[in-house]
């Protein structure tokens, strides 16, 4: 089953690193097919590249080689000496989805397992609920990211659904 990978990637120190040679990097990397939503880094006192991308796989193996060849063929096409990765972190995105993803009260309410009235609820008294990114129309929006942690942090497990009277009596019938 194919899922998203967040990876975190670096390369080893090389001497030379400039702003031109991150831009370079940066250019590659979004030309790089395997990889999704890259945010490059630069570190010009240590003189290393970083790079934060998300990968669709079916493994974590699968994930980290499309990962690993995307960064260095960028890092040869932006330009850096012959350098090699030092650092590699893989996550599985196992959340329902980008930590990035708008999301409006009622796909909250749906990813987070409570009704579109209580996040309506929580969402009006401040410090209760992560504040709207943004505003579409008249709907308020979330990062995931946020209400993620959000959920985590009241001990909330996402994903799953809570079963009210009407859910049970609709099983029972």
């Amino acid at each position: 089953m194919t899922k998203n990978y967040t990876l975190h990637l670096a390369s080893e120190p090389f001497k030379g690193l400039t702003e031109e040679t991150l831009l370079s990097f940066s250019d590659a990397l979004d030309r790089e097919r395997g990889v999704t939503a890259a945010v490059p880094a630069a570190n010009l006192v240590t003189g290393t590249l970083r790079v934060t991308c998300s990968v669709r796989a079916d493994d974590p193996e699968e994930a980290l080689s499309k990962a690993r060849r995307a960064f260095e063929r960028a890092l040869r096409l932006g330009g850096a000496p012959k350098t090699s990765l030092a650092e590699i972190e893989i996550e599985a995105d196992e959340d329902n989805g980008d930590r990035h993803d708008l999301l409006t009260g009622a796909e909250v309410a749906r990813r987070v397992g409570i009704s579109r009235e209580r996040i309506r609820q929580l969402a009006a008294r401040p410090l209760r609920f992560p504040p709207a990114t943004a505003t579409a129309g008249s709907y308020r929006l979330w990062r995931w990211g946020d209400v993620l942690d959000w959920a985590r942090v009241q001990g909330r497990q996402i994903g799953t659904k809570r079963r009210t009277a009407r859910t049970r009596e609709k099983r029972a019938g």
